[in-house]
């Protein structure tokens, strides 16, 4: 339960990073990190039903960024520790 938490707080403080107006060329990026949960495991279509996806849609809706967009990238990898996320090569080196 621990992991959840922490893949969902850091792909929901990637989204926040960029201030409004940071681009006007360049939509802001939704940064997802993390393991099966952050990758969408156990979701028919990760890419579409996992919550990392869910997510990136109800932020792109939002009034924030519905007239400038958000990207999403998800670095999240199956099977992924958090001292994944250091190692040479790891989802941070991304």
């Amino acid at each position: 339960m621990q992991r959840f938490f922490l893949a969902l707080s850091l792909g929901l403080f990637a989204a926040f990073l960029s201030a409004p107006g940071a681009s006007a060329l360049r939509p802001p990026v939704y940064l997802a990190l993390g393991d099966s949960l952050a990758f969408g495991i156990g979701a028919t279509i990760p890419a579409e039903g996992g919550y990392v996806a869910l997510v990136h849609d109800k932020l792109r809706r939002s009034d924030r960024y519905i007239d400038r967009g958000l990207d999403l990238v998800n670095l999240a990898v199956p099977g992924a520790t958090s001292g994944d996320l250091l190692v040479e090569g790891g989802q941070l080196t991304a």
